[in-house]
């Protein structure tokens, strides 16, 4: 079967920058964890690194200690195409401070539409086929107004599978089927094939590159969601001491995947980068996505100067931390829980009693997942079950390959001219990677809940009983509030 449309491979690109973000992060933690004693070590390291091109581009000498930016670009450099065919599909940017309480991590829209010196307006991944990362560094300093970006990586997706396999794979929340066949379809509609089931699951090489590179059905920013999701669970699951064990492989697979500035591969300046990202490290930093604020007319995509200002002055300066955005909102539900009764409150804006529909689901779970089956009761006024795979019944290999039973119900919703997807989870695993770390614990309609953060928004609330662990994922945008997410999930009932 040929590959039709190569596009998506840029995306997987661009996924895999994210995952060089994970490359960048995974090789540069490496060492983090040991940096006063590991000296030898890093100059291998940074020798790894050495092993892969270097761009000719200036950027701003970062002084040790002082707050860093790198540009993270995700390219699709084909071997035989011309430099005007190359494409940029991710531009990300990372800023690391001590000061702060989180490392930032945003994502320009490849659609944008700005000025490009020489080309006028157009859209800013063209500024990658016209100048490279050289350019693209120009055009970013210029929209944004960002006087010091002091490193940029250029990756392409060639050893994302090596990667992802050589750090064991990745247990990823799916959060619906995607799927692609380019059987008996005409050139024309053809692109990225791929089979993925929604729910809980172990992504190894080639499936994991099929999930982060899929763009056919969503917009730009799902995408980077997505990829950002990966990202964040990757590291999550990939233990300080794997990494450094590992170091020298990474750093060479890494290297073969990436271009950077000349002082990344110094010792002294991949030494000033490690020393923040030691600081991070020691002192518990999220990793903290900033939204970047666009407004948009059909395929075009803009942002206005305030816009522009509010994103980056969230990006250089994100908020403290705070596991619990909302506190008079937190009051009010522990406060509510403790009445008992009372705490059976109105539903929030936006939630519809639907118990009848996830009963109907649950009943054809009932044989098929072997453990309790809860099922929403409430759902969102705008989302229904999922017409491809609404519910799955599977068996979920643990770390050590012991199988234990699963099962995934998923709603959609409109979003745009897309759907995003939220869903329920249940699982007999009772310590999967993905509940490591709640953000705070609730206690709501009787049932204890854990509840998990991404920055200030709520990604997933789950809960345990003597046979299994349940969740309720958010969507990739996180487009469910709290309350309505802890709604959800503390009004779900179980088919006996």
């Amino acid at each position: 079967m040929s590959a039709p449309d190569e596009r998506p491979p840029e995306l997987a690109r661009s996924m895999w920058k994210r995952f060089a973000l994970a490359g960048a992060v995974v090789v540069v933690w490496v060492a983090a964890a040991t940096v006063t004693a590991v000296v030898l070590q890093v100059k291998d390291v940074v020798a790894a690194l050495g092993s892969g091109r270097q761009l000719n581009i200036e950027v701003t000498q970062a002084q040790a200690g002082k707050p860093q930016t790198i540009m993270l670009l995700g390219s699709d450099r084909r071997a035989k195409a011309s430099k005007r065919d190359r494409r940029s599909d991710t531009i990300m940017l990372i800023h690391l401070d001590a000061q702060d309480s989180a490392i930032s991590v945003m994502s320009i829209p490849r659609d944008l539409l700005v000025d490009i010196p020489n080309h006028g307006r157009q859209k800013i991944n063209a500024a990658y086929s016209y100048g490279g990362a050289r350019l693209t560094l120009r055009v970013v300093k210029q929209v944004l107004d960002l006087k010091d970006i002091n490193h940029v990586v250029d990756v392409n997706f060639k050893g994302f599978r090596e990667a992802v396999d050589r750090i064991k794979c990745v247990y990823v929340d799916v959060d619906r089927k995607y799927f692609h066949s380019n059987a008996g379809l005409p050139p024309s509609a053809q692109y990225a094939e791929i089979d993925i089931d929604a729910g809980y699951q172990k992504l190894c090489g080639q499936k994991a590159l099929d999930f982060v590179r899929y763009r056919h059905a969503d917009d730009d920013l799902v995408r980077a969601k997505r990829q950002q999701d990966f990202l964040r669970q990757a590291k999550e699951q990939v233990g300080v001491g794997k990494l450094f064990s590992d170091r020298i492989a990474l750093s060479r697979i890494f290297g073969r995947a990436a271009e950077t500035d000349k002082s990344l591969t110094t010792l002294k300046g991949f030494k000033n980068l490690l020393y923040l990202v030691e600081y991070a490290v020691e002192h518990g930093q999220d990793v903290r996505q900033v939204d970047f604020r666009t407004s948009s007319v059909g395929n075009d995509v803009t942002a206005s100067a305030a816009d522009l200002r509010a994103t980056v002055r969230e990006f250089l300066h994100p908020p403290a931390k705070a596991d619990a955005p909302a506190t008079s909102t937190t009051r009010r539900t522990r406060k509510r829980s403790r009445r008992g009764k009372r705490a059976k409150a109105a539903l929030p804006p936006g939630l519809v009693v639907a118990a009848q529909q996830g009963q109907t689901m649950a009943v054809g779970l009932i044989g098929k997942a072997r453990l309790p089956i809860y099922y929403p009761t409430v759902r969102g006024a705008t989302s229904a079950y999922d017409s491809i795979q609404p519910t799955r019944a599977y068996t979920l290999p643990d770390r050590d390959g012991k199988k234990h039973a699963a099962y995934r119900m998923v709603l959609r919703q409109a979003y745009g001219g897309f759907f995003e997807y939220y869903g329920v989870q249940g699982t007999t695993w009772k310590d999967p990677p993905i509940l490591m770390g709640p953000s705070e614990r609730r206690i709501a309609n009787g049932r204890a809940l854990r509840v998990y953060y991404d920055g200030g928004k709520v990604r997933l609330v789950a809960w345990r009983t003597r046979r299994a662990v349940y969740w309720v994922s958010n969507t990739l945008s996180r487009s469910l509030n709290e309350r309505q997410l802890l709604a959800i999930a503390s009004t779900l009932r179980v088919q006996r």
